[in-house]
């Protein structure tokens, strides 16, 4: 992304603030680091409690800041958890290796207004990744939450800084806030969001023009990710079904023969329909149509005959593959290291029978 957006954003109405307070708006410059210094502590890894889309539209600063608090409500999953974790992006304005903070607040009211938010945490970080859309992840001391709960990072810098990425694509139906102080200085009250000491006061973005979500997420101890895929697509994409798409075949687990951990999932089936898996070491250079689908794999092909699953109404299927006792034309064979296997899914479509797309493992 290049340029620069501006707004002129007047936030008389709220007490403490000049009429004449610009919000300024800085497009993310060319997410190449001008700082030599690297977090400590920052990591990339999954988070679960989002609200952006992972893309920074704007930076945002309020008129002649020098300190800015950018501050993000959730909802605990399950009423109550445990945040271990507050991930945030930088803008351009931040340099790596500046000295942040890190805050978690508990919202007792649960109606994502901060003005009352208790502080449960706050600790020092370091900045890292600036004018990426690369999320920073920074642990915290397991940090026990209920209900709706806020994160937020706080900053200072020269006077008139963009420190906070914004994706605006996403409205956040008021959970996304700001505080802060302005020149000459004065204490930043991270305690009491609210507090008239916070000279630039507390403000919810969506009230004063600016929507959008900031770039700033949580991980709690209640989250569940899904297990990365491995291997690689081939033939891909398959043919159309009567879906109106292409099925997809996906591989979790480890590619570790010894580990013994795969799963095979086919999605994207017609609804109803049963299938099951073929497996080869051979791949076809060119494909050959097989009913109403293309055949990618090649000769000595075995088959999950007892393993036949259906789509059901979710037009799924996902078969555990027993990497010990392969089903082979001759009979069963273990996966050994070294050696490269391909999948693919056989399925009624209707009358007639398709395929999903292959995948290739190599394993170790």
């Amino acid at each position: 992304m290049s340029g620069t957006a501006n707004a002129l954003v007047f936030l008389g109405s709220f007490v403490g603030l000049a009429a004449s307070a610009q919000a300024q708006l800085q497009s993310p410059s060319n997410p190449q680091s001008r700082g030599s210094a690297t977090s400590l502590t920052a990591s990339q890894g999954p988070t679960c409690y989002t609200l952006d889309d992972g893309t920074a539209e704007a930076a945002i600063g309020i008129g002649p800041i020098n300190s800015f608090v950018w501050l993000q409500g959730f909802e605990s999953i399950g009423g109550s958890d445990v945040v271990t974790e507050v991930s945030s992006a930088f803008s351009s304005d931040i340099l790596d290796g500046s000295p942040a903070t890190v805050i978690v607040w508990d919202d007792p009211t649960n109606d994502f207004d901060p003005s009352d938010a208790v502080l449960l945490y706050d600790g020092p970080i370091v900045t890292a990744n600036e004018g990426s859309n690369t999320l920073n992840s920074y642990p915290v001391p397991d940090v026990a939450v209920n209900g709706v709960f806020f994160v937020g990072i706080a900053i200072e810098g020269d006077a008139g800084f963009n420190p906070a990425p914004q994706d605006q694509d996403t409205v956040t139906g008021g959970r996304s806030w700001a505080f802060g102080t302005f020149p000459p200085g004065g204490t930043l009250d991270i305690a009491n969001p609210s507090s008239l000491a916070n000279s630039l006061n507390l403000f919810e973005v969506e009230s004063v023009n600016l929507p959008g979500a900031w770039l700033l997420r949580a991980t709690g101890a209640n989250c569940t990710f899904p297990d990365p895929p491995i291997g690689n697509a081939i033939c891909s994409p398959a043919s159309v079904n009567s879906t109106g798409a292409a099925a997809v075949l996906t591989a979790t687990g480890s590619d570790v023969a010894i580990d013994n951990d795969l799963t095979l999932t086919a999605t994207g089936l017609p609804l109803m329909q049963s299938g099951y898996l073929i497996n080869s070491m051979n791949v076809l250079m060119t494909p050959i149509n097989v009913a109403d689908g293309m055949l990618c794999i090649g000769s000595g092909i075995g088959r999950h005959v007892t393993q036949v699953g259906n789509a059901g109404m979710t037009g799924e299927i996902a078969t555990v593959v027993d990497l010990t006792v392969l089903p082979r034309p001759t009979g069963a064979e273990p996966v050994l290291p070294g050696q490269t296997w391909v999948w693919q899914l056989w399925y009624r479509d209707g009358t007639s029978s398709n395929f999903t797309d292959a995948v290739e493992i190599l394993f170790q």
